[in-house]
């Protein structure tokens, strides 16, 4: 009774394992199918490695390593390795090595090297190897070294190395070693040295940032765009408004030859910054409204050098583009040296460098004393002159 008891047992586990090893690919060079079932492999295409695979309709097979054609789909349980021709879409179970054309879809269970050209989507289940092209969206749930170049999205759910190119988005989980380009945004979650798109994102390190707004964790090295934001920035940033969360902010009060009172901020890296400014003149009720950039040059001690260009427009009245009948345009470049008094607060001066650009006023209207350069009155009123300014700078 032992014994057999012991036979059946060893029986049972024998077929429960060689149930669960896969089944051996019987081998034929050529496969023909209308349409499933209806082939020379009839229902056990499934367990049928071919070199060459014509599918009339459409066409399920175990593995192929050669060619395959479908007139409407292609479907492997297991691989592909060489070329994959399909009217509307071909799907891999496992692994592709091939070069894969699909009308509208090529799908790739786990890994695929080569190249997915869909005529609507890509995806690939793991890591992708050379590229995927599509006219709107690709996905690789792992990896991507190569490119993905879709008219509307790419999405890799690991890492990315090499070329992102979308119509819309692209979408990074992990690090790009590369480039995202899109027409609207780019996110990696990781680190990316290059993004252009309307909204680049990289919550890591970026190194080019190009765009409308731009926010970096940490920004290494160009930010181009209307709105930059980063927490730490070591290099440029340049646009209307840096925001760095670990770089600087400053509110300024001064005068100078044009306007009594001038109030603005500095806010950007801690040596790169923008300059937003407003300022008032009673003597003739006239007001100016500045933006420029600048540079901070820092020293161990007390001194500091800030080195900006600030663009103004001037209007009459308190507030600026209210009555302006015309163009008065100032440009200003401000050579401004500091000391502070406290770790706060800081006495300011500096020489000015003046050009005045009108079709209303003579610039020797609009400042009261400067050191006059050139004046020219031809059609429209230029003046250039040196001026000077003294302030306070706080927090």
């Amino acid at each position: 009774m032992k014994l057999n008891r012991i036979l059946t047992v060893a029986l049972l586990a024998t077929a429960l394992i060689s149930s669960a090893l896969p089944a051996q690919e019987i081998y034929r060079p050529v496969s023909v199918t209308f349409i499933y079932p209806l082939s020379t492999n009839g229902f056990s295409s499934g367990q049928v490695a071919s070199n060459f695979s014509f599918n009339i309709l459409g066409g399920y097979i175990g593995s192929v390593k050669g060619f395959e054609l479908g007139g409407i789909f292609n479907i492997e349980k297991n691989h592909v390795a060489g070329l994959q021709v399909g009217g509307v879409a071909n799907i891999v179970g496992e692994n592709v090595a091939a070069l894969q054309f699909g009308g509208v879809a090529n799908v790739a269970g786990k890994n695929c090297v080569g190249l997915q050209i869909g005529g609507v989507g890509n995806f690939v289940g793991k890591n992708m190897n050379i590229g995927q092209v599509a006219g709107v969206a690709n996905v690789a749930l792992g990896s991507i070294e190569g490119a993905q170049i879709a008219g509307v999205i790419n999405v890799t759910g690991g890492g990315a190395t090499g070329l992102q190119l979308a119509g819309v988005m692209n979408l990074t989980v992990r690090d790009v070693l590369g480039a995202q380009v899109s027409g609207t945004l780019n996110l990696s979650r990781g680190s990316c040295p290059a993004q252009i798109g309307v909204v680049n994102i990289a919550l890591g390190q970026s190194f080019t940032q190009i765009g409308v707004v731009n926010i970096a964790g940490h920004a290494k090295g160009l930010q181009l765009g209307i709105v930059n934001i980063a927490r730490d920035h070591s290099g440029v940033p340049v646009g209307l408004a840096s925001v760095v969360k670990n770089g600087q902010f400053h509110v300024n009060f001064w005068a100078d030859e044009t306007a009594v009172f001038n109030t603005g901020i500095k806010f950007g890296s801690k040596t790169f910054y923008n300059v937003w400014t407003y300022g008032y003149q009673p003597f003739g009720d006239r007001s100016k409204f500045g933006i420029g950039l600048g540079g901070h040059i820092p020293s161990p001690g007390p001194l500091f050098v800030d080195i900006d260009a600030v663009y103004y427009q001037l209007d009459d009245g308190i507030w600026p583009f209210i009555q302006m009948e015309g163009y008065n345009g100032l440009t200003t470049v401000r050579f401004t040296g500091g000391l502070k008094i406290t770790p706060r607060v800081a006495i300011t001066a500096g020489p000015t460098f003046n050009v005045w650009h009108s079709t209303e006023w003579n610039g020797e209207f609009v400042r009261y004393i400067g050191i006059p350069l050139a004046d020219y009155d031809e059609r429209n009123y230029t003046d250039i002159w040196l001026g000077f300014q003294v302030g306070v700078q706080i927090l």
